[in-house]
């Protein structure tokens, strides 16, 4: 009896290795990548100017407001001092001409001219941002008083030293030394004495309107601030 060979089965091929595409190139990854961390970039860039711009106007209208409010305190107080000064002086003068009209000899004295008035104090308010940050008008107005003011100062330091070399040594003369008594008038030498009352209550009447002027002004501009 034949024996039926057996058959071997077939293998089987080996399953076929299926390899990925590569990706396709897409033309437009790179550029909208780049895009992408440009405006990440502006934005955070946007960002830190804007909140240091928001900081420094706001540190602006902080010193802004501080700077008005010790401008209005310091020339309310100046001009309030001013009225009590002008009226005094004004008074005095006006009795001294009465009297010396009148055919009298009023008697002379010997006056301390004290401030503490110092230019630099304005100078520093400048310089400490008022430059920058007052309105120009104010800044202008500001100007006026401080001009006024350095021109009385000096008028009347001259009229200190003036008292000084002629006035205070002589206290204990006779008036006809300072008199013309005939002619009811100072003499030469002392004629600025009798000035001195007019040209003082003028000063006080030019600055009193400056201030006002002023204080008007910052007024304003507090507001505006606000």
């Amino acid at each position: 009896m034949e024996e039926t060979p057996t058959s071997l089965p077939e293998s089987a091929p080996p399953p076929t290795t299926v390899r990925p595409s590569p990706p396709a190139h897409r033309w437009w990854a790179g550029p909208a990548h780049w895009a992408g961390e440009l405006v990440t970039v502006f934005v955070g860039v946007y960002a830190a100017f804007a909140l240091n711009n928001y900081q420094s106007h706001r540190h602006e209208r902080v010193r802004r407001a501080q700077i008005l409010d010790w401008a209005q305190k310091a020339y309310s107080e100046l001009r309030t001092d001013m009225i009590a000064e002008e009226a005094e002086v004004h008074k005095q003068g006006e009795e001294f001409d009465r009297r010396l009209k009148a055919g009298e000899t009023p008697a002379i004295y010997a006056f301390d001219f004290r401030t503490d008035y110092n230019p630099a104090d304005f100078g520093s308010l400048l310089q400490s941002g008022g430059f920058d940050l007052l309105e120009v008008e104010t800044v202008r107005s500001l100007r006026a008083v401080e001009g006024t003011l350095r021109r009385m100062v000096d008028v009347l330091r001259h009229d200190q030293q003036l008292c000084d070399a002629l006035i205070r040594p002589n206290l204990d003369k006779d008036p006809s030394f300072f008199y013309d008594v005939p002619a009811r008038r100072l003499r030469p030498a002392y004629a600025w004495y009798g000035r001195y009352f007019v040209t003082e209550s003028e000063f006080y009447a030019e600055i009193h309107a400056e201030l006002d002027q002023v204080l008007a002004q910052l007024r304003a501009e507090r507001q505006r601030n606000r």
